[in-house]
């Protein structure tokens, strides 16, 4: 067998993998009836597409490799987990005994459930990292799932007189050095868990072209499945109307001032930025530092090599007429605000 063929029979069986969920009563839990806890804060435009059985983008070919990263570690986690603790505490609800919880148009599938002899219960989440990443822990998106996850213990446990699980454990697993563990303490915050109630009845009951695109500034158009689909209903639905009412001027003088805020914000921040950036270039040209790396940080200083690019000016003074082979992209919007 050759090299590629091997690589191709494997690729066309991992990525065709499904992972099986099962409810509570032990029956197989379709997830397109609910919008999952690691779901419901991700684009609710790209979510309403998926739960609402739209048709995928033709050409559109789906990532696996991170998924089935995660799907090793976190085993291997919880079965660590479960075999590390002390007498009388409890692990279950992982590995193959997971179990998917729904509330509505909600449902979450924890990684794990840890009861203390003292009668106190813990969600466990279990995330890989990869070792490249450089931004800060935990992320936002786990966050925001593990608060939905309380939530939905919390009020289907009150419902049966029990009390409310108050907190949770998200745990971080370096993928390329699995002793390089990370554990955070989370709080259950109500006011999170109301929102995504209702960001998942707006998936469920609403034309997902009318809902927010929030995969733009989210990064998560590159492994969106809906992304042509969602281009052509921006620009299909354009506005062109150039009146408003008072009330409409309102909101927007509202909307518009809290976006130049921001920028102003934004832009103090860069600058600030680069005023530091530049005092740690100024202090290794003068100490002739160029690159070092010790236990606590790492900096390196130096030249890049100038981008190749096309000198239109010689090619039209030897008289060749590139008009022919210029494409013309698709359309794109552009928004503009100023307050006056």
């Amino acid at each position: 067998m050759l090299s590629h063929e091997l690589l191709t029979l494997i690729t066309e069986t991992v990525s065709t993998r499904k992972t099986t969920f099962y409810a509570k009563d032990g029956e197989v839990y379709d997830r397109s009836l609910t919008c999952g806890a690691s779901e419901v804060f991700s684009c609710p435009r790209r979510v309403a597409y998926l739960k609402q059985g739209l048709p995928e983008d033709v050409d559109f070919v789906p990532s696996w490799g991170f998924a089935e990263r995660g799907n090793n570690i976190e085993p291997w986690m919880a079965s660590a987990i479960n075999e590390s603790l002390p007498p009388k505490y409890i692990f279950n609800s992982w590995g193959t005994g997971q179990v998917t919880l729904s509330l509505d148009e909600l449902s979450c599938t924890p990684d794990g459930i840890l009861h203390s002899p003292n009668g106190a219960i813990q969600v466990v989440e279990i995330k890989s990292i990869d070792p490249r990443y450089k931004g800060e822990l935990p992320k936002d998106a786990h966050i925001l799932q593990v608060q939905v996850q309380l939530g939905i213990m919390s009020h289907l446990r009150e419902s049966n007189g029990d009390s409310p699980v108050n907190s949770a454990l998200l745990i971080y697993v370096n993928a390329s050095d699995y002793s390089d563990i990370k554990i955070f303490d989370l709080q259950r915050d109500s006011a999170i868990f109301n929102t995504a109630k209702e960001r998942a009845k707006r998936v469920f009951n609403e034309d997902p072209d009318t809902l927010s695109a929030e995969g733009k500034y989210l990064g998560e158009c590159d492994y969106c499945a809906y992304t042509e689909r969602c281009g052509e209903s921006i620009l299909k639905f354009m506005p062109k109307g150039e009146d408003i009412s008072e009330e409409q001027e309102e909101t927007l003088f509202k909307l518009i001032s809290e976006k130049d805020e921001i920028d102003i914000e934004h832009k103090n921040f860069k600058k600030k930025l680069e005023e530091k950036s530049e005092e740690i270039r100024t202090y290794l040209r003068n100490e002739d530092i160029q690159k070092v790396n010790t236990d606590e940080f790492s900096v390196s200083y130096s030249t890049m090599a100038g981008r190749r690019k096309l000198d239109f000016e010689a090619i039209e003074g030897d008289g060749i007429d590139l008009s022919d082979y210029y494409t013309i992209g698709k359309p794109s919007q552009i928004l503009r605000t100023k307050r006056k």
